[in-house]
């Protein structure tokens, strides 16, 4: 009885985390989502075509963001090159490789 107790109580505190967590990011897309405007007529009306001007927004520049560059000797998708060194020192004196 009390594992389940136990379990209950976890099971509770990590849905209110959630909760809390899902309204916080309600509220963030509230905020972003009132930056557009519809009309309230109730009535779909059509525009006449304009031509297709992407937006333009602050922070990204005409043609797209730099990305930045590589770092030399690190392949793409292979991992993290370390120069671990092979050198030992007196944390590494007791270390035995088996």
């Amino acid at each position: 009885l009390d594992q389940v107790i136990q379990q209950n109580a976890s099971a509770s505190e990590e849905m209110a985390s959630t909760s809390e967590e899902l309204s916080s990011q309600a509220e963030q897309l509230q905020d972003t989502i009132s930056f557009f405007r519809v009309a309230t007529t109730g009535k779909s009306q059509r525009r006449a075509s304009a031509p297709k001007v992407p937006p333009r927004i602050a922070h990204v520049a005409r043609g797209g963001a730099a990305r930045p560059a590589a770092k030399a000797g690190a392949a793409s998708g292979a991992g993290v090159l370390l120069d671990m060194g092979s050198g030992k020192d007196k944390l590494d004196d007791e270390f035995e490789e088996y």
